[in-house]
């Protein structure tokens, strides 16, 4: 319940900000970066000069997006983050037949003769 409460505090986008922290971190770092670092680890005696450079400016420019997505989605956490007990979900009501500012309300359709 505390969690579920942090989580839809301030504009509920919270979980989408976690969720862009989690991949500004790990999906990156998988595929810009560590499979160069692990290599060189794992293989240094295959590591010409060519390689070491390709190596170092992959693992630098991956380094690079990572740290600007997860400042990115810090900041995006900070902007939505309503504090711990920041109030209660404020996301919108997007969709519902019976709700008069809903496109199928508007236009008439009426959903009950698929029950």
């Amino acid at each position: 319940t505390v969690v579920g409460l942090i989580l839809i505090s301030g504009s509920g986008d919270v979980i989408l900000g976690l969720q862009s922290l989690s991949g500004a971190i790990g999906m990156t770092a998988l595929t810009y970066f560590l499979p160069f670092v692990m290599y060189w680890w794992c293989f240094p005696e295959d590591m010409t000069p060519a390689k070491k450079f390709w190596f170092c400016l992959n693992t630098c420019l991956g380094f690079v997006v990572m740290v600007g997505g997860v400042m990115s989605s810090v900041a995006d956490l900070v902007e939505n983050a309503g504090g711990v007990f920041g109030g209660y979900c404020h996301l919108e009501y997007r969709y519902s037949p019976s709700n008069p500012e809903d496109p199928c309300f508007i236009s008439g359709y009426n959903r009950t003769h698929l029950l």
